[in-house]
């Protein structure tokens, strides 16, 4: 069975090459995505949500 940490990390992995990619194709400085600490503090709030 696969450590669900690693899972997680995979996950964050792959928003983040997606967030690069989006990045890279935005012309709109005006466009606001998510860092990856942004995007792991909301995965924190979620997991906080769901141990309640």
């Amino acid at each position: 069975m696969e450590n669900p940490f690693e899972i997680i990390l995979e996950k964050l992995n792959s928003i983040e090459q997606a967030i690069e990619r989006l990045n890279k194709t935005t012309k709109n400085e005006d466009d606001i995505l998510l860092s990856r600490v942004e995007t792991c503090e909301l995965c924190e709030s979620r997991v906080k949500m769901l141990s309640l």
